[in-house]
């Protein structure tokens, strides 16, 4: 968000709430930027961005670029747990926030991010290259997510319409648990078995939806 935007925010916010609640909360703001600028630059030395996509010259269904908060990510993965066998997947990993996330909390698991722009593709593989358990791949997320063998699969609207249903339909046959962030469109799921988290507070605000495909719900326990 735009400093001036936050500043909005904050007088807005000391006008309906008072100066106590303004400090507490503008010191919450500050405290996620540092927190998340610290383990941005932990791999990489670069801060994720939110940025226009300019793919939808290589597919109409591309989304810009966009990053999840690391305060959400600890939220979510405090509630939805990762096993020591799981295999980790970004669908659209675009700069490395959530793989970044992965791996600040020490985890060793076979992680891979899949991105469809070449160049960022490209950025991120290098910024991860001292971490042999970390793979990026440049393609189709709804064409090559299954050939992961992803058991947990994280994603954040990098793409809609048709490009979600082939990604949907990929993986409805195997073991993959899908962590749809901030999800848009959920028909694409339809035949999944969901279970919605959300954080409602000023200093967490989220929803997901944990998706458990069809051929897995059956026998597998809630998370």
């Amino acid at each position: 968000m735009a400093l001036g935007a936050y500043i909005g925010r904050a007088f807005s916010r000391l006008r309906q709430r008072g100066a106590f609640e303004t400090v507490r909360y503008s010191s919450h703001v500050m405290a996620k930027a540092l927190c998340g600028a610290a383990i941005d630059l932990a791999d990489g030395r670069k801060l994720s961005t939110t940025r226009k996509s300019t793919l939808q010259t290589v597919n109409r269904d591309a989304s810009a670029v966009m990053h999840t908060d690391y305060y959400v990510l600890r939220a979510i993965f405090d509630r939805v747990k990762i096993g020591s066998a799981d295999i980790l997947v970004d669908a659209g990993c675009g700069d490395g926030r959530v793989i970044a996330f992965w791996l600040s909390r020490g985890l060793r698991n076979r992680i891979i991010g899949i991105e469809l722009d070449e160049g960022t593709a490209r950025d991120t593989k290098r910024r991860f290259s001292r971490h042999p358990n970390v793979s990026i791949i440049h393609g189709d997320a709804a064409a090559v997510a299954r050939s992961c063998n992803g058991t947990i699969v994280y994603l954040y609207n990098p793409f809609t319409g048709d490009t979600l249903q082939r990604f949907a339909q990929s993986l409805a046959d195997g073991p993959a648990t899908v962590i749809y962030y901030n999800y848009s469109n959920l028909s694409a799921f339809s035949n999944w078995r969901h279970e919605m988290l959300q954080g409602e507070s000023d200093e967490c605000q989220y929803r997901v939806a944990i998706l458990t495909p069809p051929s897995a719900a059956a026998g597998k326990p809630g998370l």
